[in-house]
């Protein structure tokens, strides 16, 4: 249903730009403790037209968000809750399934939040920036965080995100065009770009 959506909201162009609230928390100083003690998480599978996705999210925010991983469920679940170890994790498809119902009855508005370090919070906030159809290189993104060498370092915070698509990952590339790695495949971002592709595509160096 979530993918189903994103779709929809491009190709119609009622919500060409989804309105997303973020909410981001360091690992060292988040208010929910370390790793997320305390905190309650529903996690639930749901089916899209890239395939199986998992949501997973707290009393009022999405916390991840992750497409199956070839190695299964299993592997993708351990995947995407490592940041938050200490949590209380439940699977429910009821808790869940409002928040991909609440992108159409809501406008694709959507309340996010991320747990991570200083340095790759600077990092996703930096992605956040990125317009929808275009797409920005390693080089140019560390650029945008203040770290003039850091393209591999940057590149591993990339590679942490816990919410695909709707902190846009899928967005850098390689330096001279080449779509590099993406956790859940090179495929699916390559179709990710070209459902967010409008008539012309501007590459950011």
């Amino acid at each position: 249903m979530l993918l189903e959506v994103i779709e929809k909201c491009f190709e119609k162009k009622w919500c060409a730009k989804p309105n997303i609230s973020v909410q981001f928390r360091s690992i060292v100083r988040g208010e929910f403790g370390h790793k997320g003690q305390g905190l309650n998480i529903y996690y639930g599978w749901h089916t899209g037209i890239f395939g199986d996705y998992l949501i997973a999210v707290s009393d009022r925010h999405v916390v991840g968000l992750a497409f199956k991983l070839d190695k299964g469920r299993t592997a993708t679940e351990n995947n995407l809750f490592g940041s938050w170890q200490r949590a209380s994790f439940l699977e429910s498809f009821s808790e869940t399934e409002p928040y991909t119902l609440g992108l159409v009855e809501g406008a694709c508005e959507i309340e996010i939040l991320a747990l991570g370090t200083q340095f790759q919070i600077k990092v996703w906030e930096a992605l956040l920036t990125v317009p929808l159809g275009e797409v920005v290189s390693y080089q140019r993104l560390a650029s945008m965080v203040g770290v003039s060498r850091g393209a591999r370092a940057i590149g591993r915070a990339v590679a942490k995100n816990p919410l695909a698509w709707l902190i846009p990952c899928h967005r850098v590339i390689k330096l001279n065009g080449d779509l590099a790695g993406y956790r859940w495949g090179s495929s699916l971002k390559s179709e990710l770009l070209l459902i967010e592709k409008s008539k012309s595509k501007r590459y950011i160096k």
